[in-house]
């Protein structure tokens, strides 16, 4: 390691998500600005997802095996999977995967895709005092949103358990260390808030 650029990519637009490696293929799976999902290596495959940019970081699950995208304009896809959804409003927030259940937040609410092998979609929608799916143990997973809203949210009853707001757009994902919540605001803070 001595700091030499092994390799470059060029895509057709602006890349302001993460990339994220394919455990089951070894590529770079990336979005651009340029409507499309790209996964190098150097250049493996490259396939548009719909008439709008990737903002979202992709997301890839190894049981089933998927690569999960979502678009500026509400598209959210499964490749290797059977399955596409068109939400109602943007999706701006990387897709994440949980116990075989894929968490996507657009604009207008928070959408949980079951990730079944027979690649089967079934949505629900996270409201206040809904059940969702049951389970036994506690966890909790955390959306932001462009209203300026933090939640975290019961995984297993899809109850809101707090919804705090920070006073500004939230564009960035949440990332949950330690006991500390860290998520960035438009209005040019970083926020660290503890969780117990």
């Amino acid at each position: 390691m001595n700091g030499d650029i092994w390799w470059k990519y060029q895509t057709g637009g602006e890349i302001k998500s993460s990339t994220v490696v394919d455990p089951v293929t070894s590529l770079v799976i990336l979005g651009s600005h340029d409507q499309c999902l790209h996964a190098v290596k150097k250049k493996v495959w490259c396939t548009m997802i719909g008439h709008s940019s990737i903002f979202a970081s992709p997301c890839v699950s190894s049981q089933p095996h998927l690569i999960v995208c979502a678009t500026l304009g509400g598209i959210v896809v499964a490749l290797h999977g059977t399955w596409k959804f068109k939400a109602e409003d943007l999706v701006f927030s990387s897709p994440t995967v949980v116990d075989n259940v894929i968490l996507i937040e657009s604009n207008d609410c928070h959408f949980l895709f079951e990730a079944e092998q027979s690649n089967e979609l079934k949505t629900d929608t996270i409201k206040n005092g809904t059940k969702q799916k049951n389970g036994k143990v506690k966890k909790f997973v955390t959306f932001a949103s462009t209203d300026g809203y933090l939640y975290i949210v019961d995984f297993c009853s899809g109850e809101i358990v707090l919804k705090h707001f920070l006073s500004g757009q939230i564009f960035s994902s949440p990332v949950v260390y330690d006991n500390c919540l860290v998520v960035g605001c438009r209005n040019d803070f970083v926020y660290c808030l503890s969780i117990e």
